[in-house]
């Protein structure tokens, strides 16, 4: 969403409008902002310092996020986990049948689907930042954030915390 553009002026939320990445975008604003106030003399070189470490880590950590959203999970994998899951299903009773006879059956049937279920569970967390039910509340992370923030600056204009949906799960 366009949320950010109420903190940027006009002119800066259509250059960051603009940017195939925005992330990217408001933390070069942050920069040359900085970058003007030590020359305006308002920041020391310690400061300048200790600002450009903290727009080098959130960087990183959104380059780390980035990395994780666009790495692709090679199919074969996948593919692979199938295969094994039915070999065990098809391969664990005849071996274990000596051992308990016919309960072999419902017991491998039993271990199969809960393999089964944990490869699913699995297939669910590759994107975690989709916008599913299952994924990391990134908005709400981010209101958190927010609010935050304009408490620190003493702002009196901050929004509610996000409520979960349906009682059950944040987005």
């Amino acid at each position: 969403t366009r949320e950010y553009a109420k903190y940027l002026s006009d002119e800066d939320a259509i250059r960051v409008g603009g940017s195939s990445n925005v992330g990217n975008a408001i933390l070069q604003l942050q920069g040359e902002d900085i970058d003007a106030a030590e020359r305006a003399g308002l920041i020391d070189v310690i400061r300048l310092a200790q600002f450009n470490d903290m727009l080098n880590r959130f960087s990183t950590s959104q380059g780390m996020a980035e990395r994780i959203k666009t790495t692709v999970f090679p199919a074969h994998y996948a593919s692979m986990i199938r295969l094994s899951i039915w070999a065990f299903v098809l391969v664990f009773p005849p071996t274990l049948s000596e051992e308990i006879g016919y309960k072999a059956i419902p017991v491998s049937a039993v271990l199969g689907l809960f393999l089964y279920l944990i490869f699913s569970i699995g297939k669910v967390m590759l994107d975690p930042f989709d916008g599913t039910p299952h994924d990391t509340p990134m908005n709400s992370i981010v209101r958190t954030i927010e609010i935050n923030l304009l408490e620190q600056l003493g702002d009196d204009n901050i929004p509610a915390p996000l409520e979960p949906i349906k009682g059950r799960y944040l987005m």
